[in-house]
C-alpha cells in the first residue's frame, strides 16, 4: 500500500509507475491507474427554507462530484442525519477505471418532525468509498409558521371583501384562504397582508 499526502495531487487521471531500486532498476507505467477525485461542492438547496411544522418534503441538492458507483450512491447528512438519495440527475460517466458517474443534482426527502428548533441547520453530502471525501455544509434554513393575531376589519360587506390579516412570520408568496375560497393577496411584510375576494 502507499499514501499520498492530501493537497499534493489535483483531481484527475494518473499514470502509476514501479521503479525497482538498482541495479535491477527496471520501471512499469501503468497508464491511468488511479483517478482522483475532489470533495463533492453543495452550491444550493431548493427548497433553501423550511417551516419547522412542515409535512414531508422533497428537497433538491445542487452541486458536483457526487458520485456513485455500479453499488453505492453518496449519503446526503441534514442536521447530521442520513437521508437517502431518491433521484439523480446531470450525471456523466468517470473517466478512470472505477466503474460510475459523478452528478450534480440529489433529490433527498426530508420527513415531517425533523427538526425541533429553529435557525439553520447543515446539509453536506458524503461520497461512497474508495473516494469517500465529504462535502462542506450548506445552510437549510427552518423558520416558524406563521400566526394569525388580528383581521382588520373583522366584519366587512359581502359586496367587497378586502381586509388585512396581521400576523407573525409570513413570507413572500404566502395565500389566504376563506372558508373555501382563495383570496387575492398582496404580501405587505412578514406581519402583514393585504387580502381580497373578488
Amino acid at each position: 500500500s502507499f499514501t499520498i499526502p492530501a493537497g499534493t495531487l489535483a483531481a484527475g487521471t494518473y499514470a502509476l509507475e514501479i521503479t525497482n531500486p538498482a541495479p535491477a532498476a527496471c520501471p512499469f507505467v501503468l497508464p491511468d491507474a488511479i483517478e482522483l477525485l475532489g470533495a463533492p461542492v453543495v452550491e444550493s438547496l431548493a427548497p433553501a427554507s423550511l417551516c419547522i411544522e412542515a409535512a414531508d418534503t422533497v428537497v433538491a441538492v445542487r452541486g458536483s462530484g457526487f458520485l456513485f458507483t455500479d453499488t453505492d450512491a453518496p449519503t446526503v447528512l441534514v442536521d447530521g442525519d442520513e437521508r437517502p438519495v431518491l433521484e439523480r440527475s446531470g450525471c456523466a460517466p468517470l473517466s478512470g477505471a472505477l466503474e460510475g458517474e459523478l452528478c450534480t443534482e440529489l433529490t433527498i426527502e426530508v420527513p415531517s418532525g425533523s427538526f425541533t428548533a429553529l435557525g439553520d441547520v447543515g446539509v453536506s453530502v458524503q461520497n461512497p468509498a474508495p473516494a469517500a471525501c465529504v462535502s462542506g455544509d450548506a445552510s437549510l434554513e427552518v423558520t416558524p409558521g406563521p400566526e394569525i393575531s388580528a383581521i382588520e376589519p373583522s366584519l366587512v360587506c359581502t359586496d367587497a371583501v378586502v381586509f388585512d390579516v396581521i400576523g407573525t412570520a409570513f413570507a413572500e408568496g404566502a395565500t389566504v384562504t376563506v372558508g373555501t375560497t382563495a383570496a387575492d393577496v398582496t404580501f405587505v411584510d412578514d406581519t402583514r397582508l393585504s387580502a381580497s375576494i373578488p
